[in-house]
């Protein structure tokens, strides 16, 4: 009887390895955020294509003070695609010897969260067009794999008290990491701060009475947190305070959050009356059944490193936001 047990769960264990995308078996993803691994034959490094997906998958972050690329390419060819280059997190195949044009996507295939793009063709000029047509989709698609990884970090180490806290009396979920310290709160205000050396993290939560769509503008949203950073954000020389630095772009745009629409708002930020500043995006979620509007923001200040990376921190916190018992607004 021994011997049968033990060979049904080899059995199991071989199905399970040799199974569909998304085994539990898969090991762990290698490779750090923002990178994608691109295997294409070299002879494209230098092509009209190749140009293209550079500019789009390099495109410097909109909201940084200095310039930093949404990703960074690593090259290789399909001879030396090694099987531990297979367990990178994000890769790109370029396939110019197919009978047709595709895009596609497969995700979990040799690691876990594990996310890859594939471009087949037999014309680049059409390939191409297919590339512009489907720019926001395929930058997206990375953007939002480091995003959701980010996030599953974060939901290992979050403060299990104050998501309860959230949902208990305002109604909703939102996953704010161990390391994140309330400095200031009141009935409609939340303050929290994440320093570390060189660099600090801030977030602030503030609901007003939702009773107009016009609170979503862009206009309001700008002097809704002006007028916060006034009363709330002191600097620490004399009668300093936070502002939006209005004299660079300030990008306002529509977010679909796990079927809940929010509108982002993202810019650079400044101490008047000191000579700080960074970056800051905001969400704001209309609450149909409080109706309230719930400014939800990360900014940070870090004057020494490059800093995407900790602003997609942020934003995975920001994005982790949720109603409770389906108190979802699509307006």
């Amino acid at each position: 009887m021994r011997k049968v047990v033990l060979f049904l769960v080899g059995l199991v264990v071989l199905s399970c390895s040799e199974g569909e995308e998304g085994s539990v078996l898969l090991p762990g993803n290698s490779g750090k955020y923002g990178e994608i691994l691109v295997v294409a034959d070299s002879s494209l490094w230098d092509s009209p294509l190749f140009e293209k997906l550079e500019a789009i998958y390099q495109e410097p972050v909109k909201i940084l003070p200095q310039k930093e690329p949404t990703f960074k390419f690593i090259k290789f060819r399909y001879q030396d695609f090694s099987p531990i280059l297979r367990l990178h997190k994000n890769i790109i195949f370029i396939d110019n010897k197919a009978d047709k044009i595709s895009i596609t996507e497969r995700k979990n295939t040799w690691a876990k969260d594990q996310y890859i793009l594939t471009f087949k063709f037999d014309n680049e000029k059409a390939i191409i067009d297919r590339i512009t047509e489907s720019e926001d989709y395929i930058l997206d698609y990375f953007i939002d794999a480091d995003i959701s990884r980010i996030q599953a970090s974060q939901r290992k180490a979050s403060q299990g008290a104050l998501n309860t806290e959230f949902k208990q009396e305002k109604g909703y979920e939102l996953i704010i990491p161990r390391d994140f310290t309330t400095v200031e709160k009141t009935d409609n205000y939340r303050f929290m701060r994440r320093e570390k050396p060189n660099l600090t993290q801030c977030l602030f939560i503030y609901e007003e009475d939702y009773v107009s769509k016009d609170q979503l503008s862009k206009e309001h949203l700008l002097n809704l947190r002006d007028s916060l950073g006034k009363i709330y954000l002191e600097g620490e020389a004399k009668v300093s305070y936070m502002k939006t630095e209005r004299r660079a772009p300030v990008f306002l745009d529509v977010q679909n959050v796990d079927d809940q629409y929010a509108m982002r708002l993202r810019g650079l930020w400044t101490m008047v009356g000191d000579f700080k500043g960074g970056s800051f995006v905001s969400y704001s979620y209309v609450d149909t059944k409080r109706n309230k509007l719930i400014n939800i923001e990360g900014f940070l200040y870090c004057p020494q490193y490059n800093k995407r990376f900790y602003m997609q921190e942020l934003e995975a916190i920001l994005r982790s936001f949720k109603f409770q018992n389906t108190t979802v607004s699509k307006k």
